[in-house]
């Protein structure tokens, strides 16, 4: 085995639903101190459904992402450039991401077992870098493969392949770690790869953007194809089961 794949949101971070409506509501406070008086439950449905274009990559970056949104928020009125400095010093000075017990631990063994890592993720390329860096494991990582900047989502098999070719390793000699049978366990099963389905089991709520506002039908029942190779429900556990496959001759 030469190369371990990880998603990251659900995988490696999560946000608590709290942290997020408290964000969303300090957002909220700073555009009434301005005059556009705004509800919280609408900024957090403006903003997630422009993530989820922005993930498309079908807006180019971090300023171009904060300008539709306060559009739609705003009702298309005129924003200060100095509001829009503001916003974009707010959104990407601060994350509400928050690693799962024993990530750190599980990247740092897999580094010393010689492996490399990568990270294969439907999100914006600059926040994800931004959360990683904030949680202290972007080192960890040789590849990021982003949706926003390869305009691929998961689960089609090319986002997979692209971070496969980053790291020099082929299907066979990789395992993908994610949290979601129909875009992790399926995209990665698709290409050849072994699989290990994350549940992880936390008191807290966590925020989902793709679960509230995927489209139905973008969803496909959880069929053989969907079936990992492994599941886990602490992140830990991957460390053992990839020595286990190793001691195997995988």
């Amino acid at each position: 085995m030469r190369a371990v794949l990880f998603d990251v949101y659900g995988t490696l971070l999560f946000a608590p639903l709290k942290a997020i409506y408290r964000r969303a509501s300090e957002l909220s406070g700073t555009l009434k101190s301005k005059g556009y008086a705004l509800r919280v439950e609408d900024v957090l449905t403006v903003f997630g459904r422009k993530w989820l274009e922005y993930s498309e990559g079908k807006i180019k970056d971090d300023r171009e992402y904060l300008c539709a949104c306060l559009r739609e928020l705003c009702c298309n009125a005129s924003v200060s450039e100095n509001l829009i400095n503001e916003i974009l010093f707010f959104y990407t000075s601060k994350t509400s991401a928050r690693l799962f017990p024993g990530v750190k631990e599980t990247l740092e063994d897999l580094k010393v077992r010689g492996l490399k890592l990568g990270v294969v993720s439907n999100s914006t390329c600059s926040k994800t870098i931004n959360d990683l860096k904030m949680n202290g494991i972007y080192e960890y990582f040789d590849t990021f493969c982003i949706s926003s900047e390869v305009c691929i989502l998961k689960p089609d098999p090319r986002i997979f392949l692209k971070a496969l070719a980053a790291l020099g390793a082929s299907a066979a000699e990789a395992v993908f770690v994610g949290d979601r049978p129909q875009e992790d366990i399926a995209g990665a099963r698709a290409v050849g790869m072994r699989t290990i389905l994350f549940q992880p089991q936390l008191e807290e709520e966590i925020w989902s953007t793709s679960d509230l506002f995927l489209k139905p039908l973008k969803r496909v029942s959880c069929s053989e194809e969907c079936e990992a190779d492994a599941v886990v429900r602490d992140i830990r556990e991957v460390v053992s089961i990839i020595d286990k496959w190793c001691a195997e001759n995988f």
